[in-house]
């Protein structure tokens, strides 16, 4: 008869004394067999899997278990040599040692990991590669295809003789060749020197003995100290080597900004001299910048940031406030050169030839707010201060809010780049509100308040390419000001007049309505006037960007009675930096001048424009 349910528990009950022993029994020869497994022999598999991992052959002399019967094995590998990958431009292994003593918890073998315990390195030289293309030569895949991790978190012991690691970066052209040397006992040593971007610097660390502590965490120290480049660790870990946990105070300074990215590689730009410091916390994948200060050329700056580093990708959180801010300070001494030497070739130009391309910002997102009260300019510039929100999300970046304070009024909206396969692509969309024509053109004399929109789209590595592939609208208005008597006479084509004008008269600017049509970098004037108490200007023709090259026909007609009126369009050439006037159409030789003076004298008189529904016409030019 097939036993039942209740023939089973009743067995149970009867022998589960038994059936306790016999688990127990299995559990301690289980785990006396792991204590006392010969690790020795699994030379074969470890060479074999250490060669198929790095895709190279890979030669052992020996390896032993040096040990008793324990749960925390220590095996020793001596002769140990890894070859370069076939890329590398050097025949000397990546690795060679002579001794390499490795302690393990063979319990953490079943949770499928490996916590390292001890490590003793004797005769060891390193020779690590990272090229252009971010491939390294001790993993094989590029840089930050792998996950972090805290490999040596439980690491109580460590020795180190005649250890020496040479470091050749391609990606941030730097090199280093140091040596290390110290115990978990006497404390952690590394020496040596090395080049950053061509200049040459020395390096130094420093650790505690492991049994060190400063309330209750392990203090570390190090130095990379150059002439252009320098940088400054000096604080805690968690535990000894626990780099995912840190508390350190660090310090920067270099001759240009870029000199200190090829350190800490966050993608920083080219600068002038700059120097900073801050309190630096690591927790895992989670970064924080706290207490960040500096200087870079004539701008300071203050602020804070969270990064997450997750799988080779990077989020930032951050602040940043400048009291005083200089764009040129944005820019190296050799960056600075080369814009000179553009200038000279091309002459000056508005627009700005900021660099505008994401590449270079890798695979970051994340936000950043930043504040400049005070914008420093070489020349007089209409914008005073600055506060926006930058974000950047996969291939765009999104600047809104986006603000320029100026003297009167601001300038704001934002800016977009999106980058693409053609390149990056700029969107902006901006409002001049309360402005005055002052702060826009202080030399011209001209008062007014004003106010303006922007809506442009373009494609171009740089500000001032993608302005020069542009399509959309541009509008500025102002009215209620006033003008200079001779300026507003000219503008009427009044030659007679403007040329003997009471310096001190000012006419009354009723307003001015300018519409700007963009197709592919063409500025197409629409409807652009100039109407004041002495006359109406109107204006045609257009304005080619990038090179903001100007052809312009001014026809003004005059409100009152003229001295001597010349007739015909005024074409304006050259640029907007450098215009030119040049004598209008129907004045081609000293005939034709003779002839308008006559008629001017004896003829009957000019027309007599009206003046311009002034506030219909700016809305219109700001209707877009």
């Amino acid at each position: 008869m097939p036993a039942t349910f209740a023939d089973v528990g009743r067995w149970t009950q009867r022998h589960w004394r038994y059936l306790l022993a016999g688990l127990l029994a299995l559990l301690v020869l289980a785990t006396l067999a792991l204590a006392a497994f010969p690790w020795g022999m699994l030379d074969d598999t470890i060479r074999r899997e250490l060669s198929r991992s790095l895709d190279r052959p890979v030669s052992i002399g020996s390896v032993a278990r040096v040990d008793g019967v324990s749960l925390h094995p220590v095996i020793e590998i001596r002769n140990l040599s890894i070859p370069q990958p076939d890329w590398a431009e050097t025949d000397q292994p990546m690795l060679q040692a002579e001794r390499i003593e490795l302690g393990f918890s063979a319990l953490s073998l079943l949770w499928g990991s490996v916590r390292i315990e001890q490590i003793g390195l004797e005769g060891v030289e390193a020779r690590l590669i990272r090229r252009a293309d971010k491939r390294t030569n001790w993993s094989g895949e590029p840089e930050g295809s792998g996950s972090g991790g805290a490999p040596l978190a439980g690491l109580s012991r460590l020795t180190l003789r005649n250890v020496a690691i040479d470091y050749r970066d391609a990606v941030k052209d730097r090199s280093f060749r140091v040596t290390l040397a110290g115990s978990s006992d006497k404390g952690l040593r590394l020496n040596g020197n090395g080049t950053v971007r061509g200049a040459s610097v020395t390096v130094r660390a420093q650790g505690a003995g492991f049994a060190v502590r400063e309330s209750g965490r392990w203090p570390f120290g190090l130095q990379i100290d150059g002439s252009a480049v320098g940088l400054t660790l000096q604080g805690t870990m968690g535990a000894p080597l626990a780099f995912t946990d840190l508390d350190a105070l660090v310090s920067a300074h270099g001759s240009d900004l870029a000199n200190v990215d090829a350190l800490i590689e966050a993608g920083l730009p080219s600068t002038q001299p700059v120097r900073m410091a801050a309190q630096l916390y690591r927790d895992g994948e989670t970064w924080r910048i706290e207490d960040l200060t500096g200087r870079v050329g004539r701008s300071d700056f203050s602020g804070r940031a969270t990064l997450l580093k997750k799988d080779g990708h990077t989020r930032i959180d951050g602040e940043l406030h400048a009291d005083q801010f200089d764009f040129a300070d944005l820019a190296s001494d050799a960056g600075r050169a080369e814009a000179a030497a553009k200038t000279a070739r091309i002459g000056e130009r508005v627009v700005p030839d900021t660099a505008i391309d994401l590449d270079n910002l890798g695979n970051t997102d994340g936000v950043l707010r930043i504040t400049a009260d005070q914008l420093l300019w070489p020349g007089s510039k209409p914008f005073r201060s600055l506060d926006a929100v930058l974000e950047l999300e996969g291939d765009t970046l999104t600047i809104a809010p986006l603000t320029f304070g100026m003297p009167n009024g601001t300038l704001a909206g934002e800016a977009t780049v999106t980058q693409k396969d053609a390149g990056p692509e700029l969107h902006l969309q901006l409002q001049l509100s309360e402005g005055q024509l002052a702060d826009l053109f202080p030399s011209a004399g001209i008062s007014a308040p004003a106010h303006g929109r922007i809506a442009l789209t373009g494609t171009g590595d740089t500000v001032r390419a993608a302005i020069g592939a542009a399509d959309g609208r541009v509008a500025l208005t102002a009215a209620g000001g006033s003008i200079p008597e001779e300026t507003a006479l000219l503008l009427g084509q009044d030659v007679g007049g403007g040329l003997f004008p009471d310096d001190a008269e000012q006419a009354r600017l009723r307003c001015l309505v300018a519409g700007f049509d963009f197709a592919n970098g063409t500025a197409t004037l629409r409807n652009v006037r100039i109407d004041t108490s002495r006359a109406l200007t109107r204006a045609g023709g257009t304005i080619a960007f990038p090179d903001e090259r100007l052809a312009i026909a001014l026809n003004g007609i005059p409100k009152q009675d003229v001295t001597l009126r010349v007739e015909g369009a005024v074409p304006v050439r050259g640029t907007i930096k450098s215009p030119s006037i040049d004598e209008p159409e129907s004045a081609d030789s000293i005939g034709d001048f003779i002839g308008q003076l006559a008629e001017a004298i004896f003829g009957e008189d000019s027309p007599r424009a009206a003046d311009l529904d002034c506030e219909r016409a700016a809305a219109e030019a700001l209707n877009f």
